[in-house]
């Protein structure tokens, strides 16, 4: 028999008295439990709780002892009345909301864990965020997570002419087809790749553009407005994101 711990809520805000007594009986037996992390936890039903300063620290640390670091919704916060596909909760984080907006909060929870513990092991849970069919293609194990990245990167690669490999870590990349509609790069809401505004609003809203025109790769350098071409195979780092320029 196989048994599988799960803890959800993990966030900066909690009742660590009780956290620590769970963490230090999962340490006497050797669990390595499944952990669903907030990134950007809004809900004040959890904002109330103590705040840990080293939080992040903290969850990079266990997920180094072993311990499956799964994404948890993004600000935890009920948007719709939408039960979702499983028809189990009346509220949703997720469930109704249009899916680009679904995609965007996603990839803002993964950009989160990818800058302060290098990724997520475990894909996307939920027990009170219903699922919508753009929250489905998240579910599973690393493994199934993993097999689907896969299949749709290969029929997407088929597809472009040109794109670019976000490299996070070596876990965590992604592809995205380039076009006319230019890529940008930033905290604020326009930002297609989410980077994390660093702490007293010294960092810029948006960092970087790239786009094609008249054929050409091109290269926005949003906060002194340098524009450059870019060629097959270039590499360029854009705050702690490296990315990679592919043409066929």
């Amino acid at each position: 028999m196989i048994i599988t711990y799960r803890l959800d809520d993990i966030c900066p805000y909690m009742v660590w008295d009780n956290f620590h007594k769970v963490k230090a009986i999962f340490d006497k037996y050797n669990i390595k439990p499944l952990i669903g992390v907030i990134p950007n936890c809004k809900d004040e039903k959890l904002t109330k709780y103590e705040y840990l300063k080293d939080f992040w620290p903290m969850v990079k640390h266990l997920q180094e002892k072993g311990w499956v670091v799964a994404l948890h919704g993004y600000t935890h916060e009920y948007h719709t009345q939408n039960s979702g596909i499983l028809k189990m909760w009346k509220k949703s984080e997720f469930a109704g909301v249009p899916f680009k907006t679904q995609y965007t909060k996603i990839n803002k929870g993964r950009a989160i864990l990818a800058g302060f513990i290098g990724g997520v092991s475990g894909g996307l849970i939920s027990y009170f965020l219903p699922f919508s069919s753009a929250v489905g293609v998240w579910l599973g194990d690393a493994f199934v997570g993993f097999t689907i990245a896969l299949m749709i990167s290969l029929v997407e690669e088929a597809m472009r002419e040109a794109w670019i490999t976000v490299i996070w870590n070596p876990k965590e990349t992604r592809n995205i087809a380039l076009g006319q509609k230019p890529i940008f790069f930033g905290s604020s809401k326009e930002a297609d790749i989410y980077i994390p505004a660093k702490s007293g609003g010294t960092s810029p809203s948006l960092y970087a553009s790239i786009n094609i025109e008249n054929g050409q790769i091109v290269f926005v350098d949003i906060t002194n407005g340098q524009r450059s071409v870019l060629q097959n195979g270039n590499e360029i780092i854009i705050d702690n994101l490296k990315v990679l320029v592919n043409t066929k």
